[in-house]
């Protein structure tokens, strides 16, 4: 079942992360992705998200989207947050506990759901590079030679990878530059989200 809400559109303008919003309420991450995506009925949480939002209840948890922009060049726009901050190291590694760094223009493709994260490394390259715009739709289903935003903790770091297979309970996964092939247990990954889009720069 359903519960249609406004959450990530009071989110956004409140320029919060959902690991903020979930401290707030005192419940995880992913517990309260699941109530932003509709997945959970917000409930008891309510009141309290009004206020850290700072909207009314009624606009909380009214089904409306996004206000969007005149269309321009076959797209509308709304704002996508970008989130992750550079980890200094060789990999594509980004810190994800942070506040969005900033808000772009969302292609009209994207669900409401959608964020951004700027490419941190070259150990992507040629693929991608440094300095590129990747867009990720959390919820979509993930394909062979897909890249993907791997998250191994609720809070922690997350990498820019590219997704191969999953053998028994064996994620398989690589990187470009040097060629390498990672393998994860899958009770080790904690989000394995999809790239659909860049942005070259």
């Amino acid at each position: 079942m359903e519960y249609p809400n406004n959450l990530l559109a009071c989110r956004t303008a409140a320029r919060l992360s959902q690991v903020r919003v979930a401290q707030e309420l005192d419940v995880s991450q992913s517990e309260y992705s699941r109530m932003e995506i509709g997945r959970r009925q917000v409930g008891q949480h309510a009141d309290k998200l009004a206020e850290i939002f700072g909207v009314s209840k009624e606009r909380l948890l009214e089904n409306s989207k996004l206000e969007t922009a005149p269309p321009e060049n076959g797209y509308t726009s709304t704002k996508l947050p970008v989130y992750g901050r550079r980890m200094v190291g060789r990999y594509c590694m980004l810190q994800f506990d942070e506040e969005p760094i900033e808000m772009v223009d969302k292609p009209s493709s994207l669900t409401t759901h959608a964020y951004g994260v700027y490419v941190p490394g070259d150990s992507m390259e040629p693929r991608i590079k440094a300095g590129d715009l990747l867009y990720i739709e959390p919820h979509q289903p993930v394909r062979k030679d897909d890249l993907v935003v791997v998250g191994y903790d609720e809070a922690g770091p997350r990498e820019i990878l590219q997704y191969q297979c999953q053998k028994d309970n064996k994620i398989i996964l690589t990187r470009a530059n040097p060629s390498e092939t990672i393998t994860v247990n899958s009770e080790d990954i904690h989000t394995l989200e999809r790239v659909v889009g860049v942005k070259f720069l």
